[in-house]
């Protein structure tokens, strides 16, 4: 695939997978494509926002679905999410919202918990929208973790995790594992029977982020006239592309390549693949 239609396909994929966030999310929109993904707030409000230069509608879908559902959305993790966002990218996603809209919301709903995409807004409505519905959805559909992979994963602090951890632990509703220093964390089984059991494992936060860098990064509008600027860019941003890649989705793609031209090639067949796995099946 040519660098001016993977950058397309990068656009045209993250736009699809944005709309089928929004529609979870009670937007009244057709999202064409379904993804294998639980609905995320903050993931949609921060990269709808970078990608509304794609998209305007977007804009406006995160205004008026801040207006309607702000009390699904974690302001802390926005902030963790944008913060990481500007790290990785270098540019800052605006994170201030109207709380009003003039009239009648014309594109969002309220939030339908009961959804089975909404499994994360479900356990905010039961815990609050804190830190301890974050380790609990984390631990639900990522199975053991320690405090630390949590954070990184939740975009979080790691050490009000670990204040969740031992107190969920304390409760009883979770099973600690010790080795060495090292104390990783399960949900038990009497505490799992009440929970919704996890649909999907998918991450939907990394795949747009690691889209978002390859626009942002490697495929640059003055590159894309010459090959040998785009590929030396993916080159010089490999061991970053890789990881963000491998937290998105685990393929069965060689991202490890002699020449910076098969890496960029690799990089494609990886997108390629990724996104095989995450469209569901009508």
């Amino acid at each position: 695939m040519l660098p001016k239609e993977f950058k397309t396909h990068l656009i045209e994929t993250s736009i699809s997978i944005l709309w089928d966030q929004w529609k979870n999310l009670g937007a009244w929109i057709e999202s064409g494509e379904k993804f294998k993904f639980y609905s995320d707030p903050e993931a949609s409000v921060s990269f709808s926002r970078y990608f509304t230069k794609y998209e305007k509608r977007l804009g406006k879908i995160v205004e008026e679905w801040i207006a309607v559902n702000r009390q699904h959305l974690n302001v802390t993790r926005l902030k963790g999410i944008s913060k990481m966002f500007f790290n990785k990218c270098g540019i800052s996603v605006p994170i201030e919202f109207k709380t009003q809209i003039p009239g009648k919301s014309k594109f969002v709903s309220t939030l339908d918990v009961l959804q089975p995409e909404n499994l994360l807004p479900r356990l905010r409505f039961l815990f609050g929208c804190s830190t301890k519905a974050e380790v609990i959805y984390h631990l639900l559909t990522k199975g053991s973790s320690n405090s630390n992979q949590i954070a990184k994963e939740r975009f979080l602090n790691q050490k009000a995790v670990l204040i969740e951890l031992n107190k969920l632990s304390r409760a009883g509703f979770l099973i600690e594992k010790r080795t060495g220093r090292e104390r990783s964390f399960s949900i038990s089984s009497d505490f799992a029977r009440v929970l919704p059991k996890p649909l999907f494992f998918n991450t939907v936060p990394w795949v747009l982020l690691a889209a978002a860098f390859l626009l942002i990064k490697c495929l640059k509008d003055d590159y894309l006239e010459d090959e040998y600027l785009i590929y030396s860019a993916f080159n010089d941003f490999k061991k970053e592309i890789t990881s963000m890649l491998f937290k998105s989705m685990l393929c069965e793609i060689q991202l490890n390549s002699r020449t910076a031209e098969e890496f960029y090639s690799s990089v494609v067949d990886y997108w390629k693949c990724l996104t095989k796995k995450i469209v569901s099946v009508k």
